[in-house]
C-alpha cells in the first residue's frame, strides 16, 4: 500500500479493516469528482467537498479516523448479533461507503445468524449511476472492494489477512429483479389467461389440454391459467427467498 494512514491515531477497528478502506477509497489530496460525479477529496470524504478544495495528508489521516469510529459505533448499534473484530471491520468498510447499509440485506442476515447469507449479500451492492446516461452501471471497483469486505467478514478473529463512489446506488428492488419480473409476468398472464377463457387463440394451446380436462369435468382454459398463475407465484416466492439468503 503505497499511502497509509498514520498508526499513531486510535483507530477503532483493526488496522486490517483501516488499511482496506483506505486503500480501496485511495488517497487524493485535492478535491475530484469521483466515477458518479460526486466532489471527494482525502481518503474518499465527500461531506461538504467543493472543487478547489486541498487537505494535508495530516488532516486527511485525522479525518478517515473520526469517519471510521462514527461508521464503526453506528455499526455496532445497529447489531443485534454482537460482530467479532474481522466483522466489524466488514461491516464498517461497507457503511463507510455505502449510505444504505442499515437497511441492507448484509445487515439483515447478520442480525439473523445467518453469516454465510450476509457474506454473499455485500455482492448486492456494486453499482453506480453514471452521471451521465443516469443508468445504473456494474463497477469493477466496487465489486472488487465488495469481494474484499464479504472475505474479511468470513475471516475468523486471530487470523491477520490484508483486505481491503462515494455515491453508491442501493442493491436492485427485488421488483426490477429480471426473474422477479419473469415471476410477475407469468402470474399475470396466467391470470390474463384465466379471464380470458374462451379466447380462439387460447383454445388452439389448449387442445391438448382440453381432452385430459374433459375427463375430470374442468374447463380447460380455466386450468391452464391457474396452472400459469401458480408457476409464475412460485417464482416470484423463490426469487424473494434468494435476495433474503444474499443470493441475487
Amino acid at each position: 500500500m503505497k499511502d497509509a494512514p498514520d498508526r499513531n491515531l486510535p483507530w477503532p477497528i483493526l488496522i486490517e479493516g483501516v488499511d482496506m478502506i483506505a486503500d480501496t477509497e485511495g488517497l487524493r489530496l485535492t478535491a475530484y469528482q469521483c466515477q458518479a460525479g460526486v466532489w471527494t477529496i482525502g481518503w474518499g470524504e465527500t461531506d461538504g467537498v467543493s472543487p478547489g478544495d486541498k487537505w494535508t495528508k495530516k488532516q486527511a489521516d485525522k479525518l478517515l479516523c473520526e469517519g471510521i469510529l462514527e461508521r464503526s459505533e453506528a455499526v455496532l448499534v445497529a447489531c443485534k448479533v454482537a460482530p467479532g473484530e474481522h466483522e466489524l471491520a466488514a461491516l464498517t468498510s461497507f457503511a463507510y461507503n455505502y449510505g444504505g447499509w442499515k437497511t441492507s440485506t448484509v445487515l439483515r442476515a447478520h442480525n439473523t445468524g445467518d453469516k454465510l447469507a450476509a457474506a454473499r449479500a455485500f455482492g448486492l451492492v456494486n453499482k453506480f449511476t453514471d452521471p451521465k446516461t443516469k443508468q445504473l452501471v456494474v463497477s469493477r471497483g466496487l465489486t472488487a472492494r465488495r469481494a474484499r469486505e464479504s472475505a474479511m467478514y468470513l475471516t475468523p478473529d486471530g487470523d491477520v489477512k490484508r483486505l481491503s463512489v462515494q455515491a453508491v446506488e442501493s442493491e436492485s428492488n427485488l421488483v426490477k429483479s429480471p426473474i422477479g419480473q419473469a415471476g410477475v409476468v407469468t402470474a399475470v398472464g396466467g391470470a390474463l389467461t384465466t379471464a380470458m377463457q374462451f379466447s380462439e387463440p387460447l383454445k388452439t394451446v389448449v387442445q391438448n389440454v382440453s381432452e385430459a380436462s374433459v375427463a375430470v369435468n374442468i374447463n380447460p382454459a380455466l386450468s391452464v391459467g391457474l396452472l400459469i398463475l401458480a408457476v409464475g407465484l412460485v417464482v416470484v416466492y423463490w426469487r424473494w427467498k434468494q435476495r433474503q439468503q444474499g443470493w441475487a
